[in-house]
């Protein structure tokens, strides 16, 4: 019987010592999975802050060229000229080409950023 009860007591304190390892176990790889998400958020919201910021200047950017087409269009319909017109509306149409050529090139750059990023922190 006392030797019964003896290996109860060595059972329960190996079983008590491997719950405490596993909790220890959790508890560090829950910190670094913490770290490692908190790392991944605050480097997603620069990109997108980034993106943000770009977008905001895309919008400025066409602003002015609506604005740039409003003007071309009322010294169309006050001077009557076409010839200033077509030109005005060549260049207008050239810089909007360059500024969604741009834009899209800041994507493309954007998310090859990111996906060597990624790569870089799963190596």
């Amino acid at each position: 019987m006392k030797l019964l009860t003896f290996l109860q007591v060595l059972w329960n304190k190996m079983v008590t010592t491997g719950i405490e390892e596993l909790r220890h176990y959790h508890s560090q790889h829950r910190y670094q999975i913490t770290s490692l998400l908190g790392e991944e958020r605050s480097y997603l919201k620069s990109i997108i802050d980034m993106a943000e910021e770009k977008i905001k200047q895309f919008d400025v950017t066409r602003e002015q060229n609506l604005e740039l087409c409003r003007v071309v269009k009322l010294q169309e319909n006050k001077f009557g000229d076409l010839h200033t017109s077509t030109d005005a509306d060549s260049a207008l149409a050239s810089k909007v080409g360059q500024s969604l050529s741009l834009y899209f090139v800041f994507c493309l750059f954007i998310c090859s950023a990111h996906s060597n990023n990624l790569l870089h922190h799963h190596k």
